[in-house]
């Protein structure tokens, strides 16, 4: 299990054999990030700072975001279901993408060419991603980079949104590319 301000994380396995990747969402994480979410509001003009307040508006966000994804192409995990587990808690279960996130390796220069491209991709779209950290993007075994964790997206982005997203990957870029320095 992980914590994040989206959820709590786990690893599953279908009674086919699946793997899948799940979030669930509860109340006690209902007011996670509040603080960080009102201070980018004021400090970006960011009219969406409180899409995760509800339980049912976060988890609502996250299946559309999921499903413009798939529907766009994207190279991001597919979403398998979405259920409420009671009156205080839902799920998402994605499909389990095997890889490393770019946080975990030495990225190469093939690694960013296919993390611009997909990036280029999701904006071609007109989604933004909102979060793209090293630990958003992920290298499959065959060297394919994926897009992770799109709940906290916007589709019909901003021009400003577009260009916190660029900001946000030339930055992680960045960063790898001094880490594999080192």
């Amino acid at each position: 299990q992980r914590v994040t301000s989206e959820g709590r994380r786990y690893s599953a396995t279908t009674r086919d054999g699946e793997r899948l990747q799940v979030v669930v969402i509860d109340r006690d994480l209902e007011g996670a990030g509040l603080l960080s979410r009102a201070w980018r509001t004021l400090r970006l003009r960011d009219d969406d700072a409180y899409g995760g307040l509800s339980m049912r508006r976060t988890l609502e966000r996250a299946a559309l975001m999921s499903y413009a994804a798939e529907a766009a192409g994207l190279p991001t995990p597919h979403l398998r279901a979405v259920r409420e587990v009671g009156p205080d808690a839902s799920l998402l279960a994605y499909q389990h993408l095997e890889g490393q996130t770019f946080g975990a390796i030495e990225v190469t220069d093939d690694d960013l060419r296919g993390a611009w491209q997909a990036v280029r991709r999701m904006h071609d779209e007109h989604i933004a991603h909102r979060a793209l950290s090293s630990e958003h993007l992920l290298r499959d075994p065959d060297g394919h980079v994926h897009l992770l964790d799109m709940g906290a997206g916007v589709v019909a982005m901003s021009d400003l949104q577009e260009r916190i997203d660029l900001a946000e990957l030339l930055a992680t870029s960045r960063s790898e590319e001094h880490t594999s320095e080192l």
